[in-house]
């Protein structure tokens, strides 16, 4: 009912921008790149429920591929993975400066206007209108269909080398075939630099995946603080000492949002986790905004990473474990005021440690 063709080899080619942008010219490509992604084909004879793709690498996953509507269909079918591992859910009421799903699509990105008497430029793989990357959503891919560059929460690209790509529903692997990485030839990394690169670029990933969930949970308190304020500041029968007791609360809670980029509003920009282009300079105490900083820096280039990136690295890191403390410290305040509202009849839900 379902087959797997076994993939060609995957080139993890290294984009360069190093043309001056201001001056088009006429366009006119020779011919086209190679696609970003790894390209991965399929038979089905019917659609098979819960049908997805799963990447393995040293015995253990890398990365699942949700499989769209669109391409669980009886028929050769096409998917493609974006070599990375996955992206961190971003919260959605977050203010982070770089938006939702990492590793978003391309294939949903419109040409350029025609222009009379100049060619329109051949576009690159992930352009053509029969994309094996778009999922068939008409935005472009969805959470491993494609992708630009590496900021946000798009999860690093995996090394090169030997993987295993899956058909799996329900649990069941359907078949499975071999999926080689090949590096770019122009990344000049040796071996050692190589990992060492790799365990900067997925360790930044963790710790931005760790500050994420800390945005989110005081995101959460901020929702229940600020639907509270009204009642407590406007409530005849609030005792003066729970009143002066919240206030107390709400000044050392700002202090503390501050670290997460929290409790702004959704695109807000500079003060979320990445600090939006053209925003206001990123505050140096928002742990968030200066992991995400450092991962960028590192996403960006495929070279060992420079003294200055290993430092933001460095102090970013030593910054979350004392971010996060003072986080779960505001959230076991935040239990002890509850219960003192709830006593006046206003209820102020508190989000779980974070771990």
């Amino acid at each position: 009912d379902a087959h797997l063709f076994t993939p060609g080899p995957a080139l993890q080619w290294k984009q360069m921008d190093n043309r001056n942008d201001e001056f088009w010219g006429h366009q006119t490509f020779i011919g086209e790149n190679p696609p970003l992604e790894a390209v991965i084909a399929y038979h089905l004879k019917k659609p098979v429920a819960g049908l997805a793709l799963r990447i393995v690498g040293n015995g253990r996953t890398v990365r699942d591929v949700e499989i769209p509507a669109a391409k669980n269909a009886a028929g050769i079918q096409m998917a493609c993975w974006d070599q990375r591992v996955a992206p961190i859910e971003a919260d959605s009421t977050a203010s982070t400066g770089f938006g939702g799903r990492g590793g978003g699509g391309r294939g949903g990105r419109a040409g350029p206007p025609a222009v009379p008497g100049i060619p329109i430029p051949v576009p690159s793989a992930g352009y053509l209108p029969n994309n094996p990357c778009d999922d068939g959503s008409g935005g472009g891919g969805r959470g491993g269909f494609g992708g630009f560059g590496g900021g946000g929460t798009a999860g690093p690209y995996v090394a090169p080398g030997a993987y295993t790509v899956q058909l799996v529903a329900g649990g069941s692997v359907l078949d499975s075939k071999p999926l080689t990485i090949v590096g770019d030839p122009a990344v000049r990394l040796a071996s050692g630099d190589r990992r060492k690169y790799d365990d900067v670029a997925n360790d930044l990933h963790e710790l931005q995946r760790r500050a994420m969930e800390a945005q989110a949970a005081l995101n959460q308190l901020n929702r229940e603080v600020t639907a509270a304020a009204p009642k407590v500041r406007d409530g005849a029968s609030i005792p003066a000492n729970v009143k002066s007791d919240f206030e107390a609360f709400t000044k050392a809670f700002d202090d503390v949002k501050k670290k997460f980029g929290a409790g702004a509003a959704p695109g807000a920009g500079g003060r979320g986790g990445g600090g939006g282009r053209g925003g206001a300079p990123m505050d140096p105490d928002n742990v968030l905004g200066r992991i995400t900083q450092a991962k960028t820096g590192v996403l960006a280039f495929w070279e060992t990473p420079s003294p200055a990136i290993m430092r933001q690295y460095n102090e970013a890191k030593a910054m979350l474990p004392r971010a996060i403390a003072d986080a779960n410290g505001i959230i076991t305040r935040a239990n002890t005021l509850s219960q003192a509202l709830k006593a006046q009849g206003i209820t102020l839900t508190v989000p779980a440690t974070i771990k």
